[in-house]
């Protein structure tokens, strides 16, 4: 063979070798693809645990914020049909790529947009007819500081000795009582589900590799009550853990909020009367920004409203309410040492981002109904003259209560070991919720949540070390006291008895005449109800040339906090004739008549020993009516200097001062409508 055929002979060997490697490179980048659609399809369509590729996320450059790209999540009224969800995706030209039917849930993609064409897409969305909210899915790095590997010890020794926090929360109360089975959620990274001394029902479809974070909280919950480890706050529950944490390799731990979402819904689902979220936003030293806040917290009050919307419409009454505690977080390290600082809690994301401003609401459900759910829970360190706020806690107004989250000694793989901060002080909490929902299921989330707060001990200083937690170190924190709790549940439960022992009995008095002065009024009155009369006010109410009275008439005494608990308030027209006109609970005094040309009577009636509402009656016709305006808003009251009435909105402040509303009367329809301020 010539030298010319050799070299035509391998130019075209090359040529060959080139063509088959190209169409090979080909098939494996378009196999690499295929793979990767399949991956994310399998991870999305049922595993409820979604695992986005890094190409999928994106940050808005207008506001910091890391999103899915594309994606929104639709939650539907349970009366609309197929036909009617499909108009609606299709109106925004979205393809569905994940569904939760139990929740009436669909996640679709959308045309490529940023993140302000996403929002106003969900804008137009929730304004159809039959859409109940829909929302973007965040995305955040999250506090993966407590993600250590344990060295266990022996998991047959009874450590309960260690386990001081049990005492100083009062756990041991919850023994001398008998607690019926409750069920409660753990959101956590690490499970071990084979744990000896905690049972831990698996809700996860992916499972992280290390079992030792949602290991420990769970016990501090609900380990057994038996002659090895330790005791669990409450061991007569069903832990369930949802392990949120996608995909451990990430570098940073990347979560997305509908991860944390499915763990909510999961939960809930089950029957969990309490959610325990001990995790938080990553430990950086950048805050996050007002606007990051504002859409986290808008985001996650709308999964709180979804599922609080839920458990109306089945009228279940208590039985599908919850709470959700979650850990204030463990502040920052400054350039990633481990010198770490508290600071606001509300920097720690998700449910300690909602308030009042952000709230996602309808008429169903209020924004105190979300926030009277929602727990935050700082870690209070014990010191030779009292307790104070850890360095490492997060802190500032969003707290609703401490706990003793240091050196905690719980459950990990294999054993038992300790750790610290406040993903160990919330499942204290959370256990304290639990306990007291297995004694009283009969009360509200938000009923359970007040037992809680108010009974709690204004012990724990703030801490000068950390000047970044927001409080200025004017704050004195609340300690969890489970005693106290336990009692005030009681206390309320013999005078909620009383009150509806108190409606059952007729007044005997109506249509009695009671005539004369103020007192000669107040003694026939006393005589024929054998009830103490504490208040009397007599007046023209309705402004027709006749007195009438109202009267509060109890058999108790008062309370510095709560008033009356119980009493009536009567009513005597102008001929004398005399009425029980309501049976009230929880009551005193406000200025007794209001009004210039129509007169009010106004009571307060006191919801929480630090919150009341006002009760306001008018006259018409010479007989009462209350109006609509009552039981509404706080601290009703003429203005003098305007000549106009105000009140205060009962609402979350936020530690700010209450905000005043302006009303003013018309006699037209003989109501209170509001004005501008």
């Amino acid at each position: 063979m010539n030298k010319s055929m050799k070299c035509i002979i391998l130019i075209f060997a090359v040529i060959m070798i080139m063509v088959i490697t190209g169409l090979g490179f080909c098939k494996g980048r378009n196999q690499e693809k295929i793979t990767k659609e399949k991956k994310i399809e399998k991870a999305e369509n049922g595993e409820k645990t979604t695992k986005y590729v890094n190409n999928e996320v994106t940050k808005d450059k207008q506001t910091g914020i890391y999103y899915v790209k594309n994606v929104i999540d639709i939650f539907f009224d349970e009366s609309i049909s197929e036909t009617e969800k499909t108009e609606i995706i299709d109106e925004v030209q979205g393809s569905i790529i994940d569904s939760i039917p139990s929740v009436n849930q669909v996640q679709i993609k959308i045309p490529e947009t940023d993140y302000q064409g996403l929002k106003r897409t969900i804008e137009i969305i929730e304004e159809k007819e039959g859409v109940l909210a829909a929302t973007s899915d965040i995305v955040v790095p999250i506090d993966m500081s407590s993600r250590k590997e344990f060295k266990a010890e022996n998991p047959k020794k009874d450590y309960t000795n260690k386990a001081d926090w049990y005492q100083k929360i009062g756990a041991e109360s919850f023994e001398q009582y008998k607690t019926s089975h409750i069920n409660v959620g753990v959101v956590d990274v690490g499970f071990d589900f084979n744990h000896a001394d905690v049972d831990i029902v698996d809700l996860s479809k992916i499972r992280s590799k290390k079992k030792d974070h949602g290991t420990h909280v769970a016990g501090i919950i609900g380990a057994k009550h038996n002659s090895y480890g330790i005791n669990g706050v409450l061991s007569n529950c069903t832990l369930y853990g949802y392990d949120c944490l996608p995909d451990e390799n990430q570098k940073p731990y990347m979560m997305s909020q509908s991860c944390m979402l499915y763990g909510l819904i999961a939960c809930v689902e089950k029957g969990c009367k309490v959610i325990n979220y001990s995790v938080g936003f990553s430990e950086d030293e950048k805050n996050l920004t007002d606007i990051e806040k504002y859409e986290m917290g808008n985001n996650w009050s709308k999964y709180m409203y979804i599922m609080l919307h839920r458990a109306k419409i089945r009228q279940s009454g208590n039985k599908d309410d919850f709470i959700v505690v979650q850990a204030a977080g463990n502040g920052y390290r400054k350039n990633k040492i481990a010198n770490i600082k508290g600071r606001d809690a509300s920097n720690t994301g998700f449910f300690a981002c909602i308030a009042k401003e952000n709230c996602y609401h309808k008429d169903d459900i209020s924004v105190n109904d979300i926030l009277d759910r929602i727990l935050i829970v700082a870690n209070a360190e014990e010191k030779k003259d009292g307790y104070i706020l850890d360095v490492t806690s997060n802190g500032g107004e969003k707290i609703s209560v401490s706990a003793p989250g240091d050196n905690v000694y719980s459950t990990v793989k294999d054993g038992y070991a300790m750790d610290g901060g406040t993903s160990m002080a919330a499942p204290m909490v959370a256990g304290a919720v639990a306990g007291i929902w297995s004694i009283y299921p009969e009360m509200t989330g938000a009923e359970v949540k007040n037992a809680i707060v108010e009974t709690a001990e204004d012990k724990v200083k703030s801490n000068p070390k950390a000047p970044n937690s927001a409080d200025n170190n004017q704050n004195i924190y609340k300690f969890l006291n489970i005693k106290k709790a336990l009692q005030y549940c009681e206390m309320k439960k013999i005078k909620e008895k009383e009150v509806a022992e108190m409606a059952e009995e007729k007044p005997e008095t109506k249509g009695e005449k009671f005539t004369g002065t103020a007192e000669d009024m107040r003694a026939a009155m006393e005589k024929a109800t054998n009830l103490k009369v504490v208040y009397i006010t007599t007046a023209d109410f309705d402004a027709d040339g006749n007195n009438e009275s109202f009267a509060l008439a109890t058999d108790d005494s008062k309370d510095p906090y709560w008033g009356y608990h119980t009493a009536e308030i009567w009513f005597v027209d102008s001929n004398g004739e005399c009425q029980c006109i309501k049976k009230e609970e929880n009551i005193s005094m406000n200025d007794e008549v209001l009004g210039g040309g129509n007169l009010f009577f106004n009571y307060e009636k006191h919801e929480y020993q630090t919150s009341s509402v006002s009760c306001l009656y008018g006259v018409k016709n010479g007989q009462p009516y209350e109006l609509q305006i009552s039981g509404k808003y706080m601290n009703f009251r003429i203005d003098e200097n305007r000549n106009k009435y105000i009140a205060e909105d009962p609402e979350y402040n936020e530690g700010q001062q209450y905000e005043d509303i302006f009303f003013e009367y018309d006699e037209n329809i003989e109501e209170f409508y509001k004005i501008t301020n």
